[in-house]
């Protein structure tokens, strides 16, 4: 469980930071992004992970126990290369949305690199199709492959 918990910071740190978790593309990936300027406001609207066959939608789960910070959290990525967020007061006291208050960006290719103050550096990969941006991130999580996604849409 604390290793969910982890990830789940992670994965909202990314989605940006940080961020679809199911795609509205059944079976197919987004095109590759083929654009850097990702500035804007974007609001959390998938947010997944899946190890092996099985996927955690982590929206649904929040949900279900009333939570809604993370579909009122708006995330802006500012032309500077800076993010920040809007901070709602669903979120006050989760740890993960701390993360949002502030950092750095920047995309090169497919790459979308996030660093939050005091925070390491995490790369994504993203792909944008039409308002949707989306960034999906493997690794090992105990010697288990985890993918995590997050949809992000432009406001």
């Amino acid at each position: 469980m604390l290793s969910s918990a982890l990830r789940f910071r992670s994965l909202l740190l990314s989605s940006m930071l940080v961020m679809a978790l199911i795609l509205g593309c059944k079976g197919t990936d987004p095109a590759p992004a083929t654009t850097t300027d990702l500035s804007g406001n974007y609001k959390v609207t998938a947010l997944t992970e899946t190890k092996g066959n099985q996927t955690l939608d982590y929206l649904q789960l929040m949900a279900a126990f009333g939570l809604t910070c993370a579909q009122d959290l708006v995330i802006s990525f500012k032309a500077d290369g800076s993010f920040s967020s809007n901070n709602p007061a669903s979120c006050a006291g989760a740890d993960a949305v701390d993360e949002f208050k502030g950092g750095k960006w920047a995309a090169s290719g497919t790459t979308l690199s996030l660093t939050a103050t005091n925070q390491p550096k995490e790369d994504w990969t993203y792909a944008v199709t039409g308002n949707k941006l989306v960034l999906t991130q493997t690794a090992a999580v105990n010697g288990v492959s985890s993918t995590a996604k997050m949809e992000l849409t432009k406001q």
